[in-house]
């Protein structure tokens, strides 16, 4: 089983770069660097990030249902939907907080995802009802309302009651399009392998592979939380990038 959500996983990363990475940069480039008004800038890149994290959820449904074959569609779509649409509130909503508040308020929304996903999984470990179906719709739950309450908490950092969607601006589009492509190239590069071995029906190899794969990916969390950390500090008009290295 756990081979078939690795596939329908690295499917969603391909996307992932787009209504989460690409929207999260945009936000900091036009908010931060050109200094745009930071209400306008949140709603329409969270317009961004619900309406592609729909669309790709749809088109990568089709694809699942030919490279993921195994997978119960049910599944496979509150995968997507978990990952593609409700993550990207969450996502967006604390681009939103650490533009407007700081890092330190942003990342406790994002580690609270994190933690709400290891207490599902032990929760259903320790119950004995571990399996695809009842994980997939846990989280999907689960993740709709951090979404919504992350959602409402970027909304009161910039003097609304809830973030929502609001007129998408062609130029943030273009600006989350000039960051995904790359990122979702390294994706595709790092997850496309999983993809391969379930088409092709190496689905227990698909499962260790990933399994090994995630255990690599604990050693770029210190990387990984450089650059979350310090890429602010980049744009800043004010701050000299060589100090920032140094």
């Amino acid at each position: 089983d756990y081979g078939n959500y690795q596939g329908v996983f690295a499917l969603s990363a391909t996307a992932t770069a787009f209504t989460n990475s690409g929207v999260t940069l945009s936000i900091y480039e036009h908010a931060v660097r050109e200094s745009e008004d930071l209400r306008a800038v949140a709603r329409s890149c969270f317009g961004i990030a619900t309406a592609f994290g729909l669309v790709a959820a749809g088109v990568l449904f089709g694809l699942s249902l030919r490279l993921v074959p195994d997978m119960p569609p049910h599944i496979t779509t509150l995968i997507l939907v978990a990952e593609l649409v409700l993550a990207g509130w969450t996502q967006t909503s604390a681009a939103v907080v650490q533009t407007a508040v700081g890092l330190g308020a942003a990342t406790r929304m994002r580690v609270t995802v994190s933690v709400s996903r290891a207490l599902i999984l032990v929760g259903l470990a320790v119950t004995g009802r571990l399996h695809l179906l009842s994980y997939a719709a846990s989280y999907c739950v689960v993740l709709g309302l951090l979404g919504a309450a992350n959602a409402a908490v970027a909304g009161r950092s910039i003097g609304q009651a809830a973030l929502l969607p609001g007129r998408i601006s062609w130029s943030h589009v273009k600006s989350t399009f000039t960051y995904s492509i790359g990122i979702s190239a390294v994706n595709l590069q790092n997850d496309g392998d999983k993809v391969a071995l379930t088409a092709s029906n190496h689905v227990v190899d698909a499962g260790r592979y990933g399994a090994a794969y995630r255990m690599v990916q604990l050693g770029m969390m210190p990387v990984n939380a450089l650059a979350a950390a310090t890429h602010l500090s980049f744009l800043d008009p004010d701050r000299s990038p060589a100090d920032i290295v140094a």
